[in-house]
């Protein structure tokens, strides 16, 4: 499973972001894909966006109340520039029948017509899209999920690996506590420490406290690791 976000900064920036941890969390973030705007010398506008978002198998195109007017320097509108970053991604997804592409609605924005957009993005404005709430954040983004898995037909494999390896640290901590308690309680109980008193000839008494209470410390932090 492989998902891009594409979103311009000027819009939605805080939004992607937000979403973008709440995907990495349930898909990984190594398959969540978003920030292209970044090119080297000599390479192709085409290329680099084809590779980005081709190869995924949902883009979500987050859409604010901005991201129709947005202009540039020169006062043009960035959806009219073929070179725009935005329209190559939003483009480059919908001529792929592979990609499934969902329009994300942001800050209460409304859904672009077809007359608004330029031809290579028109299909878009037919593509029923989902909103992102202020208000009811953590829902929406769950309820993009829940899209994202029935139409794709693809969930994350639970991770099995970290079971064992979580239920075996618990039990080295516990064990490792244990020890520690041993080596403080029983000096005290059979009189060796008595409050702070040391017992001529009980010299190891002292050590095994100290190294009692340094393995406690660790099996805490061993215990507290999720």
């Amino acid at each position: 499973m492989k998902i891009f976000i594409s979103y311009r900064r000027d819009d939605s920036a805080g939004y992607a972001g937000r979403l973008f941890d709440h995907l990495s969390a349930r898909f990984g973030a190594k398959n969540i894909f978003m920030d292209i705007d970044t090119i080297e010398p000599g390479e192709d506008f085409r290329k680099v966006v084809n590779n980005a978002v081709g190869n995924c198998d949902v883009v979500l195109v987050m859409i604010g109340k901005q991201w129709l007017s947005v202009a540039n320097e020169q006062g043009q509108r960035r959806l009219d520039d073929p070179r725009d970053w935005v329209r190559m991604e939003v483009s480059t997804a919908l001529t792929n029948t592979q990609t499934r592409v969902i329009p994300v609605l942001v800050r209460d924005a409304s859904m672009p017509g077809d007359r608004e957009l330029p031809d290579n993005l028109k299909e878009l404005a037919w593509r029923n899209a989902i909103e992102l709430s202020d208000s009811r954040f953590q829902h929406d983004a769950n309820k993009l999920i829940e899209v994202i898995e029935r139409v794709t037909g693809k969930t994350p494999k639970p991770s099995t690996s970290n079971k064992p390896r979580g239920i075996a640290s618990k039990i080295f901590g516990y064990l490792l506590g244990a020890i520690g308690l041993v080596l403080i309680i029983w000096p005290v109980s059979y009189g060796i420490i008595e409050f702070g008193n040391y017992v001529e000839g009980d010299w190891v008494a002292f050590p095994m406290v100290a190294v009692g209470i340094v393995l406690i410390v660790v099996a805490r932090r061993i215990l507290r690791k999720k």
